[in-house]
């Protein structure tokens, strides 16, 4: 029995990478906050270590949620890493040793603003995980289908990429062109023999699967990784919310707060808007993950030619002849692979993620018994097709009739003279 590998696409593991080493980062972070909260409350640096934790907490990890298109290409892992433990280390030691080295000035701490982005993206982050972690993908298997044969005939290798062009153009989804990777058509202009080769890779433009869908929220909370998605939605929304409430109760006190209380409050605002943004960016993901499908033909040709004449009709009676010069091919292989891949894609813009190949014996094999039977129908006399030439030749053979008669009347006259003289 084959068991399913279970995997995901990269863009799914880089983003669980990043919110792994966020999420690592911002408990160290909150550690180090609650620390320096009791270390410094009261003292002439709390302000001063408060309004640190601001741009360290807004600098480090909110550009990990709002960056969603450097997911699309692979981080280096080493450097995330040590970008990570180096966070880990200034937020621990940073509040304690700058200080030491900074004049003292009176500043109104603002504890509250880091405290919210820490709290609030750090619920969005688990969620994302947990909601990613449900979701993974099981690949059941990677195969592909492959005939190979050995084709004769008499004409350009080429030509079987007339009839390959037509069996595609039958098989288009919906009328909309393939997508042609690969397109190198057998040569044999290098002379009156040689080897040769061609190859062309086309895919049937992608069709969506049928996607997940449900009729409510109900519904929706029986999936393992929907119920976290909406739990995730929900807390953007819980978040937004809060956001316009909050802004709303400052906004009526402005007219009564000092400037500092002013910038507090913003900041505050400002930290609570953020981790919405950061919410809804990282649940974007995962809602826009599209499954396709489509069929992916390679077909290869090799073999060597060899170019001779030929000559067909009566070369002393006849007045009809052809003369041909052709391309003999013989014992050349041809080789054709199909297979049917699902796809997975985040977004319009986002690349293609193949996650499973299955096979498609009978269409190979078809494919490759129609080739060998066009190459073996293919025609290597030249005769006269349209009805004018038809006309051309009719006439010809009459007066070929004409003249072979007169000839041998006057074959008879000459022998009836020879014979009275006689």
């Amino acid at each position: 029995m084959v068991r399913p590998l279970i995997a995901a696409p990269p863009t799914i593991q880089f983003a669980a990478i990043r919110h792994f080493h966020a999420v690592i980062g911002m408990i160290a972070i909150l550690v180090s906050l609650g620390f320096s909260y009791f270390l410094f409350v009261g003292s002439p640096s709390e302000g001063f270590v408060s309004w640190l934790y601001l741009p360290l907490t807004g600098l480090s990890l909110v550009t990990l949620f709002l960056k969603q298109h450097d997911l699309q290409v692979a981080p280096n892992s080493g450097e995330m890493f040590r970008g990570m433990i180096g966070l880990v280390v200034f937020a621990m030691l940073a509040p304690i040793v700058i200080p030491r080295y900074v004049p003292h000035s009176e500043i109104v701490p603002i504890w509250i603003a880091p405290l919210i982005l820490l709290a609030t993206s750090l619920v969005s982050s688990l969620l994302f995980i947990k909601s990613l972690l449900s979701q993974l993908d099981s690949i059941s298997q990677i195969m592909v289908s492959c005939e190979q044969t050995t084709i004769a005939m008499n004409c350009p290798p080429s030509q079987l990429w007339a009839e390959i062009n037509r069996d595609f153009q039958n098989n288009w989804v919906r009328n909309v062109p393939n997508r042609s990777y690969m397109n190198l058509p057998p040569d044999v202009l290098s002379g009156d023999r040689g080897s040769f080769q061609g190859h062309i890779l086309e895919e049937t433009q992608p069709q969506a699967t049928s996607t997940a869908t449900f009729q409510n929220v109900l519904d929706a909370l029986g999936v393992p990784y929907a119920r976290y998605l909406v739990f995730l939605c929900s807390w953007g929304v819980l978040l937004s919310f809060a956001t316009t409430i909050l802004a709303g109760r400052f906004a009526s006190q402005f007219i009564d707060m000092s400037y500092i209380e002013i910038s507090r409050s913003l900041l505050t605002v400002f930290a609570l808007g953020t981790s919405t943004v950061a919410t809804f960016r990282v649940g974007h993901i995962l809602w826009s993950r599209m499954y396709f499908k489509s069929r992916i033909t390679w077909i290869e040709t090799s073999g060597t030619f060899q170019a001779s004449e030929l000559e067909a009709g009566s070369q002393f009676v006849g007045r009809v002849r052809s003369r041909s010069k052709l391309i003999r091919i013989e014992d050349a292989t041809l080789r054709v692979w199909v297979t049917d891949i699902v796809s997975v894609t985040f977004g319009r813009h986002s690349r293609r993620f193949i996650m499973a190949m299955a096979p498609a014996d009978g269409i190979a094999k078809s494919i490759a018994e129609r080739l060998v039977n066009f190459s073996r129908t293919q025609s290597m006399i030249v005769a006269p097709t349209s009805e004018r030439d038809a006309e051309h030749v009719k006439n010809l053979l009459r007066f070929e009739k004409v003249v072979k008669s007169d000839l041998s009347r006057s074959d008879n006259h000459s022998r009836i003279a020879d014979s009275s003289r006689s």
